[in-house]
């Protein structure tokens, strides 16, 4: 047998935003409304929810039916199940391992990458065991080949050196030039060709020494001609001092002068 209520009751159960929830209860009849507070305004009281104006006293608004929350009144709120703020802060500390973990893959990256060991891209020659003569490179040039890096030096040095100073131009030159490219990784050198001229109008056939370096490990198909004539090879160097191109090109350049 169904029994009507015969009251009415107010329950207010209190949300995180301040509001309170109110329930009426009248016979078979509920009723849900949010109790919302009152706005002091320079003309009076207002309705939070309708902006309806309202009494200073008023418990309830004429509009929009709603309680009005007592002022003053500090609603009090239900501390969370100790299981549900233990899953929070366990999922905060997940999250912050994450982070954690992501920012340390980062930099151990980027230390890896900045201080990785580099290795030679090939062979090197020792340092001579002269002292370095001056001389100026005045060019270098690529000479690309399937299978082999190669690479065109031109020196210019002051005329009239003695061969074993343009010997150490040589030698100077080429481990300078290995250093630079094959110790440091930059690419793989596998022959080198080194030219040493004493005036840098003419052309590189005109050259008063020359060598040419090749890697020992080059097969013999990718490894140059020799320079022949009285060429020396030394180790993986073979050297030249004697241009026959030379003595033409300076008589050229001196006979004009003559007939002047």
């Amino acid at each position: 047998m169904k029994r009507r209520a015969s009251y009415v009751g107010i329950l207010y159960v209190v949300f995180g935003s301040g509001q309170a929830l109110a329930l009426r209860t009248q016979g078979d009849t509920i009723t849900v409304a949010v109790a919302t507070p009152r706005v002091k305004r320079s003309d009076g009281y207002y309705c939070f929810y309708c902006n309806a104006r309202v009494d200073e006293e008023a418990e309830q608004c004429p509009k929009c039916g709603r309680e009005f929350s007592k002022p003053g009144e500090r609603p009090k709120t239900k501390p969370a199940p100790l299981g549900t703020r233990v899953r929070l802060a366990t999922r905060g500390r997940q999250h912050g391992y994450r982070f954690a973990v992501i920012a340390l893959l980062v930099v151990v990256v980027l230390l890896v990458v900045l201080f990785r060991p580099r290795k030679a891209g090939g062979p090197v020659l020792p340092e001579p065991t002269v002292s370095k003569p001056s001389y100026r490179i005045i060019e270098t040039r690529d000479l690309p080949a399937r299978g082999a890096d190669r690479l065109s030096v031109v020196a210019l040095v002051r005329p009239d050196m003695e061969q074993d100073s343009l010997r150490a131009v040589l030698d100077w030159v080429l481990h300078s030039m290995l250093d630079e490219h094959n110790r440091l990784g930059k690419r793989c050198l596998r022959v080198i060709w080194a030219y040493v001229l004493e005036d840098s109008t003419v052309l590189k056939s005109s050259w008063r020494a020359m060598a040419i370096w090749t890697d020992p490990k080059l097969p013999k198909g990718l490894r140059p001609a020799g320079i022949g004539g009285d060429a020396v090879k030394q180790g993986t160097v073979e050297y030249d001092f004697t241009n026959p191109v030379a003595p033409v090109e300076r008589e050229r350049q001196v006979r004009p002068k003559a007939g002047r």
